[in-house]
């Protein structure tokens, strides 16, 4: 999926301004399946030369193996502040099981039922999302969480409401095709981007 959408992302980025190879800075967010792409998205943009600023998914399931959180780690944890957030019993995010060599990247921040938040710095903590792991149970009676949220209006990811009027917001580049929204912001001589995918 990341292969299909990635020259949409780089051509969109170009066109507003935000160069390959230029060191563009770029902050990347994501929810769901879009959370697991923005995870693997990083990857192809340090390549073609972008900056990734701050990264915040919501709800992702996981998105590759140990090597694959473990490189993760190694190229960003130390420079790029990521933060996974997880919300009390929602079952996508223990998908694709662990049993099949899947793991999360870090940092968790995990809100409890209450919206109480905790930050785990481990990989598969088993203080955050991790001490819920009944996936049957929370498929069958949690799945509703996995849109639920107070961090938006509406309280849902998935249907949001009054976070942008597009009508009002004419002046935004858009794309079709999968990727959800795109802005650009300038700040002194530095182009950055938010990618929302």
């Amino acid at each position: 999926m990341w292969e299909a959408l990635k020259p949409l992302i780089l051509t969109a980025l170009d066109e507003v301004g935000c160069q390959q190879g230029t060191g563009a800075g770029l902050y990347i967010t994501g929810h769901s399946i879009g959370a697991a792409l923005s995870h693997l998205s990083m990857f192809a943009f340090v390549k073609k030369g972008y900056i990734p600023k701050k990264v915040y998914t919501f709800e992702a399931p996981r998105s590759g193996n140990e090597a694959y959180a473990d490189a993760f780690a190694n190229l960003f944890a130390k420079e790029v502040p990521v933060f996974r957030i997880t919300h009390h019993m929602d079952p996508v995010v223990h998908l694709p099981p662990r049993a099949l060599g899947y793991e999360h990247v870090q940092t968790e921040v995990y809100y409890d039922a209450e919206f109480n938040y905790k930050v785990c710095e481990h990989r598969e903590d088993p203080l955050c999302a991790n001490k819920h792991g009944d996936l049957p149970l929370d498929i069958a009676a949690h799945a509703g969480e996995h849109c639920a949220t107070n961090l938006v209006p509406g309280k849902s990811f998935c249907y949001p409401r009054g976070c942008l009027n597009m009508a009002l917001h004419s002046d935004l580049p858009h794309v079709d095709q999968g990727l959800s929204g795109l802005s650009s912001n300038s700040q002194s001589a530095n182009k950055q981007a938010t990618i929302v995918v």
